[in-house]
């Protein structure tokens, strides 16, 4: 048996347990945390593509009295504005705000808006229903999302117009 001063544990009965007991948990984890390391790499997240917007549509149409009703759906971002405009043969048909058209909030992908409909109108005329999302008239909050210039507009209802891509929708009716 060798002995070491200084209370030295070489060679005891049960000291190589002792040492294991004591630092054999160091032993056993560092190797699994360096492979675990290695097989599964730290990587940071990549940088999410921008969303892109396509969808705009009426889904509903009807007269309630002297009111057009317009429901639809789109999947611009909540609080995009888009631009109504109607007209016919007769010309525009809310002559209330000079033929500019109405502005319509989208609201968590759905918008609705009410139009008075032209009083003594009996017979029926074709309209040309308008609806229209032009990024440079929206908040910037709104234009980072959909690009300054409507980069993120993709899909067959986007028109190019002056270097800018808007998103635009029409519907004839018979009213």
């Amino acid at each position: 048996m060798i002995h070491q001063q200084g209370g030295g544990c070489k060679m005891k009965p049960g000291c190589f347990f002792r040492k294991v007991a004591k630092y054999g948990f160091l032993v056993l984890v560092f190797p699994f945390a360096a492979m675990v390391l290695f097989v599964h790499p730290v990587s940071a997240k990549p940088a999410k593509a921008p969303e892109s917007f396509s969808v705009l549509r009426i889904t509903e149409i009807s007269v309630r009295g002297s009111k057009l009703h317009i429901r639809g759906e789109t999947d611009l971002p909540k609080g995009s504005s888009l631009h109504l405009k109607l007209d016919s043969g007769a010309g525009i048909l809310d002559a209330s705000n000079h033929g500019k058209g109405v502005k319509i909030h989208v609201n968590s992908h759905f918008f609705f808006v009410q139009v008075d409909l032209p009083k003594g109108s009996e017979k029926k005329n074709i309209f040309r229903i308008r609806l229209r999302f032009d990024p440079s008239s929206q908040q910037k909050r709104i234009r980072k999302i959909v690009g300054l210039r409507g980069e993120n507009l993709k899909g067959s209802l986007v028109v190019e117009e002056e270097g800018n891509r808007v998103l635009q929708f029409q519907k004839f009716m018979l009213l």
